[in-house]
């Protein structure tokens, strides 16, 4: 965690305690492709590891990023590849949009295309974070979890990714649970995660500094 490149000194490493995967996610149509990590230890927040706003209602937002992990082509001491994180943008399109191009969309899904120029392809990043941001601010919203595609929209289909917003209740009742509640708070079209002793995370991909 909080960092940018695996060689990085200041990797910090969190041992898992449990994985929660949706009781309807099936590898068949990638569905409820969404899981929890409850970490074994809390994570101290710092300018590299930082909570994330979650929306609470869908809506279409035109500035838009996922990570991506890049191999740098360049050896470590232990002559292991070394990989550097780097973000893409993103354009997200309408749910009606995408199912035009995407054959039984799910409305589980959002849609997204990788902006034009924009060097990589993400096909190997599965669960890493959608990220988006309002004008003006520096507040970010994690809205989506990667789970294919990116790399077939070049041939007309775009990325698909798990609306986290469909599946705020299930982390509110997976959160209990665990007697460690995500509580909503904040605007109404956002909500801030308060997880505040041992945090479980969105997915299989962590975001972070973008």
């Amino acid at each position: 965690m909080g960092i940018r490149r695996f060689s990085d000194v200041h990797l910090e490493r969190k041992q898992v305690q449990k994985i929660i995967i949706h009781k309807d996610y099936t590898p068949s149509h990638l569905d409820s492709d969404l899981s929890l990590l409850l970490l074994a230890t809390p994570v101290q927040f710092n300018n590299f590891k930082m909570p994330i706003c979650l929306q609470k209602e869908e809506s279409i937002w035109d500035r838009c990023w996922m990570a991506e992990w890049v191999a740098a082509y360049e050896y470590d001491q232990h002559d292991n590849l070394n990989m550097y994180l780097q973000k893409l943008r993103l354009m997200q399109i309408s749910w009606r949009e995408c199912s035009k191009r995407v054959d039984q969309l799910s409305r589980n899904m959002v849609c997204a295309w990788k902006e034009p120029g924009t060097k990589g392809d993400c096909q190997g990043d599965s669960g890493a974070p959608m990220v988006c941001t309002i004008h003006g601010t520096q507040k970010l919203f994690q809205v989506g979890v990667f789970s294919w595609g990116i790399r077939s929209g070049f041939r007309g289909r775009p990325g698909m990714f798990v609306s986290v917003a469909q599946f705020i209740p299930w982390i509110q009742e997976e959160t209990e649970k665990e007697g460690k509640a995500y509580i909503i708070s904040g605007a109404w079209r956002s909500s801030l995660l308060h997880v505040p002793w041992y945090p479980l995370i969105i997915g299989l991909g962590v975001l972070k500094s973008l």
